[in-house]
């Protein structure tokens, strides 16, 4: 499964705006950093494990839910392509 998402901003922007994207984890599962740092590892309560690979700039998990984020910048957008 690969995705990619594009941020275009309707009118040029005087600076940077920050976004995030939220992957929610189902319940029971649990997700931890890669060691590569450009991906995460995601487990499902009956232990599967997928890899979610991405080219954000920064990734965290937060409760429930597997966070990229990144930068738009005011006239190029931002592209962020992930694949699981």
């Amino acid at each position: 499964l690969r995705g990619e998402d594009r941020f275009t901003p309707g009118a040029p922007q005087p600076s940077q705006k920050p976004f995030a994207v939220r992957f929610h984890l189902a319940e029971g599962a649990a997700a931890k950093p890669g060691d590569d740092g450009r991906s995460l590892v995601l487990q499902t309560a009956n232990g599967v494990r997928w890899r979610l690979r991405h080219d954000a700039p920064a990734s965290a998990v937060e409760a429930g839910a597997v966070v990229l984020r990144g930068q738009i910048q005011p006239q190029g957008g931002a592209r962020l392509r992930w694949k699981l």
